[in-house]
């Protein structure tokens, strides 16, 4: 099957090109710049067919990298905490993914995975998201680029359209061609300020979100929606998990709920004033102090995916952090010897 995948730079594109060649497919990538598709993936160790420049904002390149594509897996989005990036994200995370769809519904295409998140699902007090969970209300700027590519898609869906939606929960694995959020989370966790607190986190190794978008594209017909959330961690669990794992004698401070809600809305006044990057954000404190559940066993259920083990997950992060000296030999522990 010839397959185009936006975002093919990206830790989740770089991942999923390489689980589509490894199974057989011709892949063709969309970047902005050839030479860093070809240094990615260098690093994952796969070439792909072919590497079109251009940006996903720009429909004569759209137009052409969709010319003569069995199936389109768009990954492609801008991730930024600050607001003076929001109308840049608007264009990049909704204007491309409408450019992308609606060019590959037109050109005939029945095979169409937009990936999204479980942010777009979120919703405080629920007990649990799956695919029927109504779209979040959240108001962070790229939060409101998911919510509206959310509500487009299904809009889409609603009438027929073959677009089968993705919603990954915390990626993690090695090779992230740059530190993702959930990478610097556990970075901070094991190397900086280990904390516990209300709820937990939730992660999913990025082999299994490649892995899940390679079954899709050879097994369903859209419309559809799947889940993609990996293995719920509490924050005591978490670190029972990187205490055993690392050796090391970890000692944590549990922080109320409500305090690092407050920490987070603090960052965000920081952000707005100084137009910086933050570790911290409001949403981002929202998620740790007050989850809600992602359940994947539809995904399991129907296409038989089974999630790489939850402490083989962890172990794998925290070595991939230290042998890209993202963690020192002492805060990895027994891991930096494996």
């Amino acid at each position: 099957m010839n397959v185009l995948v936006t975002g093919g730079t990206g830790f989740v594109g770089s991942h999923i090109t390489k689980a589509l060649k490894q199974s057989g497919h011709h892949v063709r990538v969309l970047a902005r710049s050839a030479q860093k598709a070809e240094s990615v993936f260098k690093a994952i160790g796969v070439q792909v067919d072919e590497i079109m420049v251009g940006d996903v904002t720009d429909p004569v390149a759209v137009g052409r990298a969709i010319q003569g594509c069995d199936a389109v897996i768009h990954s492609a989005a801008m991730v930024s905490t600050a607001e003076k990036h929001a109308k840049e994200m608007r264009e990049t995370n909704v204007g491309g993914t409408k450019l992308v769809i609606d060019g590959s519904l037109a050109a005939g295409i029945k095979k169409i995975i937009y990936v999204s998140s479980v942010s777009a699902l979120f919703n405080v007090g629920d007990t649990m998201m799956n695919e029927d969970t109504p779209v979040s209300i959240a108001g962070s700027p790229y939060a409101r680029t998911k919510i509206e590519c959310e509500h487009y898609v299904r809009e889409l869906q609603s009438r027929g359209a073959p677009v089968i939606c993705t919603y990954p929960a915390g990626v993690v694995g090695a090779h992230d061609p740059s530190l993702s959020e959930p990478h610097f989370g556990i970075k901070l966790f094991v190397g900086v300020f280990t904390f516990t607190s209300s709820t937990g986190v939730q992660l999913v190794n990025v082999q299994d979100v490649a892995n899940a978008h390679v079954s899709i594209i050879e097994h369903v017909e859209g419309p559809d929606r799947f889940i993609l959330g990996g293995h719920y961690y509490s924050w005591a669990e978490m670190l029972e998990i990187v205490r055993r794992q690392t050796g090391r004698k970890l000692h944590s401070v549990y922080i109320p709920g409500k305090m690092l809600r407050l920490l987070g809305r603090c960052a965000d006044v920081v952000i707005k004033i100084t137009g910086k990057e933050f570790p911290f954000t409001g949403e981002g404190m929202t998620y740790a102090s007050q989850w809600v559940y992602a359940d994947s066993s539809k995904i399991e259920n129907e296409l038989g995916l089974q999630f790489v083990d939850r402490e083989e997950t962890l172990s794998e992060v925290i070595r991939w952090l230290y042998d890209t000296g993202h963690l020192s030999r002492r805060k990895a522990g027994k891991l930096a010897l494996q």
